[in-house]
């Protein structure tokens, strides 16, 4: 097939019949294919020397993409890998060597993921593209970049699209190549055999660290040029608008930066960059955006077989469990330092939550989801002991003023200040009514105002 490549595929037919064997070839050894490790390695075991087809910048970019997601379906992290305990070492091999060229042969630099408008070749004037970088809950799907050339010579300026099927394989290509690299050294690293004075191999793991860090930095610069992000957008923001259109994409990239983080938190990593850079919960957060906060779309994905959504849900609530207060931080920062970012978060789970109950409680769940509501629950707990904190602190402040007065309205507001973000000076020279008024326009905004406003009444009782 390689010497089909290299020296006979401006034969008539050629690139169909390489299109047609990368097709087959990927359906066999698909977890859909329902055939046994044993029958699929085989097919897969060799695949490692078809890495360098990747630095091949001439192949038509219909093969290329091909082979991505020939790459992909091998490395079906979310579908299988991520659920096994020890990886395959074929499997592993062709991992490092994604990660070694992508280092190393500046793979991520070379790739040509646009293309004139005149030279579409086996992409198609008709093919997905993005249109609109902006960073809105929906994408529109077109983009014409356009090269800004002037003179005489030509008039009708080149216009360039951005193959976003290419783009999105290579970066879940390069995701699931990181994760399984992961996966593996937390497997070293917990074995027995290895002592912590073993100098040689924490020499070769910090080694693997810095190799994943270098390739994550790559990844960030590619996604960001290609798709012209702002220089601030963060990481985990990029990935979720990127493979936002497709749910098997999105849902899969999501395990691998969770599972990366949890496997670099496990090592305590020289690099903790890394974490806030893959915040799984930003991820979370921004997926929510995505969806327009609708928990029936969460309950959608749990239901159906075409993602991987009930790994990435019991995982992503296991972390949060062990991680509460980083969760408050994200999403506190989701919403400049709010509590709407949190109460539309917490929202949609605790919907999420209820939707399940009922079903369960009729037999009409598929499967057995008890660990994810027990899960759900637990995060509902800690909700709820926050607000019955917070109010118990909004109670104690207010009783600390004993006269609720016009000339008193400065004093309220300072000790509402430790509590809120607001103005401390507003309510200077109103009357009661007016400023209790104030609270009634802000009270459905956040649950803390509501709780703040009932301190204030409950004062005034004293």
């Amino acid at each position: 097939m390689k010497l089909l490549i290299f020296q006979y595929l401006n034969l008539s037919n050629s690139e169909n019949c390489v299109i047609t064997f990368f097709s087959l070839w990927e359906n066999i050894i698909s977890v859909k294919a329902n055939l046994s490790v044993i029958d699929t390695k085989p097919f897969y075991a060799d695949l490692q020397g078809f890495v360098d087809l990747l630095r091949n910048t001439t192949l038509p970019s219909l093969i290329y993409t091909h082979l991505l997601s020939l790459f992909n379906e091998v490395l079906c992290y979310g579908s299988t890998l991520a659920l096994q305990d020890v990886l395959p070492e074929e499997i592993c091999s062709l991992a490092h060597s994604i990660v070694r060229f992508v280092k190393d042969f500046r793979l991520l630099s070379e790739i040509k993921v646009r293309n004139s408008r005149s030279s579409c070749g086996f992409i198609g004037h008709d093919c997905a593209l993005i249109r609109d970088y902006s960073l809105t809950p929906t994408i529109t799907s077109t983009i014409q970049l356009v090269d800004q050339s002037y003179g005489d010579e030509d008039p009708d300026p080149i216009q360039y699209e951005v193959d976003k099927t290419m783009l999105q394989r290579m970066a879940l290509l390069v995701l699931k190549s990181i994760a399984v690299t992961v996966k593996e050294m937390r497997c070293d690293s917990s074995d027995s055999s290895i002592d912590s004075s073993d100098y040689n191999a924490i020499q070769d793991m910090q080694i693997v660290e810095r190799s994943i860090r270098d390739v994550l930095k790559k990844l960030d610069v590619f996604i960001r040029n290609t798709l012209e992000f702002h220089p601030e957008t963060p990481f985990t923001k990029m990935l979720i608008h990127l493979f936002s259109e497709q749910d098997d994409y999105l849902v899969e990239s999501m395990v691998c930066t969770l599972d990366i983080t949890v496997g670099i938190v496990y090592r305590n990593s020289m690099y903790p960059d890394l974490i806030p850079m893959l915040n799984p919960i930003a991820s979370f957060v921004e997926f929510l955006k995505v969806v327009t906060h609708d928990s029936d779309v969460l309950l959608d994905y749990l239901v159906s077989n075409e993602t991987c959504f009930l790994l990435y849900l019991l995982r992503f609530l296991k972390y949060v469990r062990r991680n509460w207060s980083r969760f408050l931080e994200t999403c506190q920062m989701s919403d400049a330092g709010g509590s709407r970012g949190l109460d539309d978060t917490m929202r949609v789970l605790l919907r999420l939550r209820m939707q399940i109950s009922r079903l369960v409680s009729r037999s009409l769940f598929p499967y057995n989801i008890s660990p994810v509501l027990r899960l759900l629950e637990v995060c509902e707990s800690l909700y709820e002991e926050l607000h019955r904190h917070l109010k118990g602190e909004a109670v104690n402040k207010a009783r600390t003023i004993s006269v609720f007065s016009d000339t008193r309205k400065a004093e309220v507001w300072i000790q509402v200040d430790n509590i809120i973000d607001l103005d401390p000076h507003f309510g200077y020279g109103q009357t009661e009514t007016e400023f209790l008024k104030f609270l009634d326009q802000y009270a459905e905004k956040t649950i803390l105002l509501i709780l703040l406003k009932t301190a204030l009444l409950e004062m005034t009782c004293i």
